[in-house]
């Protein structure tokens, strides 16, 4: 495995088992730490809700501006400081982010030479 991680994307049709190829593929690679990116913040908690249903370990974050109360759970934030704060130490670690908040720079901010969310 390369020293800065795997990366991937899957591109399929609504329906076709998306979440269940990236589950999959992190429970075979023992990945710890991974970057998932979503079109909205309906599909974010119900993504992060199948990967638990898929057996995925450790902390669930969302990069987003879902409020608690509509976030299923998942904590949810848009400071690129908060989130590299949550993250820190964390030896398993699933980041659930809309593409708005890549748009934004949330995670590139956050984002430190650590390598937080490098897939791996």
């Amino acid at each position: 495995m390369p020293a800065e991680g795997l990366r991937t994307q899957v591109i399929a049709a609504t329906g076709s088992g998306k979440t269940l190829i990236a589950t999959e593929a992190a429970h075979r690679l023992a990945a710890r730490r991974v970057l998932v990116l979503v079109p909205t913040l309906d599909l974010l908690t119900q993504t992060a809700a199948a990967w638990r249903e898929d057996g995925r370990t450790g902390a669930m974050l969302g990069v987003c501006s879902l409020r608690a109360e509509d976030s299923d759970g998942v904590p949810c934030t848009t400071d690129p400081d908060e989130l590299a704060a949550w993250v820190q130490g964390l030896e398993r670690v699933t980041v659930f982010a809309a593409y708005a908040s890549v748009g934004l720079g949330i995670l590139q901010r956050a984002h430190t030479p650590r390598g937080w969310v490098c897939g791996t």
